[in-house]
């Protein structure tokens, strides 16, 4: 180091800055978002000396006021230009790439000053129309109405043919069942008749040997009479 170098001496320590910009959207609608980065000094080749020379001597402190309010002016700038070119959906439904472009964009000046971006979080996007905010609600609610309703016939859908299913099923096994029952009752009837069959021919087997034996009985009688009146 030579006798006219001078020693700048600050903190390595990281810093928060809070930021919120105002604007109107590409559907000239308009939007608030807020959020946060957090920077500390680009430790790397002459990080240090660029830091120094853009942001102030206050990067001694503990607070460096001058570092910060350029880098929220920055990322303010920024957001004002990212909400421009986008839609309010957009900006109301993907956070992270919002959050993604402020911090490209961001990084590539703060590597001009010296400064490394830790983080940068978006922690509300607020729509500035409180009557726009209301429809976007009504709208919203609306569709969720609509898919619930939706969901519900599905589901009573499945039941009722989940429902004729099961009858399909139930009357079938009736049905078998009542074919089962019919035969059954179909071969009782018909040993039954095979009995009742059975039992009339073993009745007219017996009254035909009934017969027999009346007509040998009146033979007997007959030649015993015959043989009594010839002594």
């Amino acid at each position: 180091m030579g006798p006219f170098d001078q020693v700048a001496r600050f903190p390595s320590k990281t810093n928060k800055v809070h930021f919120e910009s105002q604007q109107v959207t590409s559907e000239m609608q308009g939007v608030q978002v807020k959020g946060m980065l957090i920077w500390s000094i680009n430790r790397s080749d002459s990080g240090p000396f660029k830091a120094y020379q853009n942001l102030g001597e206050d990067l001694k402190t503990d607070n460096p006021a001058t570092a910060n309010s350029n880098l929220g002016q920055q990322a303010q700038s920024i957001v004002r230009n990212v909400i421009a070119n986008s839609t309010l959906m957009e900006l109301l439904r993907d956070r992270n790439s919002l959050r993604k472009t402020i911090r490209t964009d961001m990084q590539k000046v703060c590597n001009g000053w010296g400064v490394w971006l830790e983080t940068v979080e978006i922690t509300e996007v607020l729509i500035a129309s409180t009557s726009l905010f209301k429809d976007l609600q009504a709208d919203f609610r609306e569709k969720m109405h609509q898919k619930a309703q939706l969901i519900k016939m599905e589901v009573d859908a499945e039941l009722n043919k989940f429902k004729e299913i099961q009858n399909l099923e139930m009357n079938k096994v009736r049905a078998e069942h009542k074919a089962e029952v019919a035969t059954i009752i179909d071969q009782s009837n018909q040993e039954i008749k095979d009995m009742q069959e059975k039992g009339q021919l073993e009745q007219a087997k017996i009254r035909e040997e009934y017969s027999k034996m009346q007509n040998d009985l009146r033979t007997f009688e007959q030649e015993l009479r015959t043989k009594t009146s010839l002594i």
